[in-house]
């Protein structure tokens, strides 16, 4: 879990920006945030994944990397039946795939 605030993430990347040093980024972070020696700094790779997620983004909110949850419509319900019907000795794995589905099997019936 990310526990930096977003105003010391900003800073992180801009100071990364300017001077394309980690060890400066950390000095300048501890000085402009009264971190004492010895206190919690961004890690490289912290600094890094903002750097690179600015990059990509125009900004330095992380992402969320999980899975895309499936949104239950009458829709997608019924894409499932069809094909449950049309191959009922296909797997639910291969029925999530084909489908591109995220479905669970709950007392031996299919739920999206």
């Amino acid at each position: 879990m990310d526990t930096w605030p977003v105003n010391q993430r900003f800073f992180a990347v801009t100071t990364f920006i300017e001077c394309k040093s980690i060890i400066t980024v950390q000095r300048n972070f501890r000085r402009q945030f009264n971190i004492p020696v010895g206190g919690n700094v961004p890690s490289r790779n912290s600094i890094l994944d903002w750097y690179h997620t600015f990059q990509n983004t125009g900004s330095v909110l992380t992402t969320y990397k999980g899975r895309q949850k499936s949104v239950r419509t009458p829709e997608n319900i019924e894409r499932v039946r069809q094909a449950i019907d049309q191959s009922p000795q296909c797997s639910a794995r291969r029925h999530s795939q084909s489908l591109n589905l995220f479905i669970t099997i709950k007392n031996n019936v299919y739920v999206e």
